[in-house]
């Protein structure tokens, strides 16, 4: 079946058939699952015109949509869409371009799976996971721990202390059956609770799939804590390079190597977490001088491809970090294939680590 339609038309039946062409006013109350090769061009409610499947290998442009369409199981479909209900169905291959009302999405070819972003990066199946523990006893409390496939960025901790005395809390993840802290331990006085916004429980961190985030309670049990944690496919261009005591030595360390074909950008705390933090907001450099030990030397070296760490590539002074604390140093750095990011240490502490954020983008 063959339809051009232009202007103003009605019906309450379903329209179905393939090869259409429908333009202006055309007020439908449901395109059949076998309608296909169609163009819909219209300034109606697409929700009411479209409440049906939408099959195979047609274009919607529609103005409207306020009632939330459902788009059925149909591939090689577009549409575009404005509406302030979400669409519902499962478009096995098309995309979709629609507005909320707030912003827009993509719609991928595995159902309506918004395509979102983490400091303008593309990363897939985003999902908000608040992690928390509840009345949690002293000891070493797990909060999260990364999926299989998946990434997690911790962007935001908050405390409250329940009980009648002090106590001593730390966010810590854990890779290898070892903790490294993101920020130090703190005291948290009785009814009180940590504001996020000063950063004193966490540093922003991906986390990779298998490491967990914990809390550790000390002195009195009883403290309430949520972790904001942004869970993501691990496919994404952004991740975080560290360096971990496990693995480090005396001297110098690669905390990171910008691969071939690439370039890459440190990212600071507010671009990559929360972007209304009250300190730290321009740091960019993170490490924790470890659970046991001495004060470390360090410096840190910026090195382009092929070089060697030395005077005329050193990006901060040389500087000290006693245990139990944090480092948070504003840094803005970027590589070109092959080079690297060098720390020298003086001493390796029992759970030091050091990190960056880092986000990679192909050389065009």
């Amino acid at each position: 079946m063959t339809n051009i339609l232009a202007g103003n038309y009605f019906s309450s039946t379903s329209f179905t058939g393939s090869n259409n062409v429908l333009i202006g006013n055309i007020s439908y109350q449901n395109i059949s699952p076998n309608t296909s090769n169609t163009l819909i061009i219209t300034g109606d409610n697409i929700g009411s015109i479209i409440s049906g499947n939408f099959s195979t290998n047609n274009i919607s442009l529609g103005m409207q949509g306020l009632s939330g369409p459902n788009y059925g199981g149909g591939q090689g479909t577009v549409f575009l869409t404005q509406t302030t209900v979400n669409p519902t169905g499962s478009p096995t291959g098309g995309i979709m371009l629609t507005n909320d009302g707030n912003a827009l999405f993509i719609y991928g070819v595995n159902g309506l799976t918004p395509i979102t972003s983490i400091a303008g990066c593309q990363v897939n199946n985003l999902k908000n996971i608040n992690a928390n523990v509840s009345n949690a006893p002293i000891g070493t409390n797990q909060m999260y721990i990364t999926p299989a496939n998946r990434s997690a960025l911790v962007c935001g901790c908050h405390g409250l202390n329940t009980s009648a005395g002090n106590i001593v809390a730390e966010l810590y993840i854990q890779t290898g059956s070892i903790n490294y802290g993101l920020a130090g331990s703190t005291t948290i006085a009785t009814n009180t609770a940590l504001d996020p916004g000063n950063n004193t429980l966490y540093t922003p961190f991906i986390l990779r799939q298998g490491m967990s985030l914990q809390i550790s309670v000390g002195i009195t049990a009883g403290l309430n804590a949520w972790s904001s944690i942004l869970e993501f496919d691990n496919t994404a261009p952004i991740h975080t390079a560290f360096l971990l005591a496990a693995t480090a030595i005396v001297g110098n360390n690669t905390i990171y190597t910008c691969p071939q074909g690439k370039t890459a950008k440190i990212l600071s705390w507010a671009s990559i977490a929360d972007p209304a933090i009250t300190a730290n907001a321009s740091s960019a450099f993170f490490g924790y001088g470890g659970s046991a030990g001495s004060t470390i030397t360090y410096t840190v070296n910026l090195v382009p491809n092929a070089g060697t760490v030395g005077l005329s590539n050193r990006i901060l002074p040389s500087s000290t970090l006693a245990i139990n604390t944090a480092l948070r140093v504003n840094f803005n750095g970027s590589f070109g294939p092959g080079d690297f990011l060098n720390i020298n240490l003086s001493v390796v502490n029992t759970g030091s680590m050091w990190w960056v954020n880092i986000m990679e983008l192909f050389i065009p």
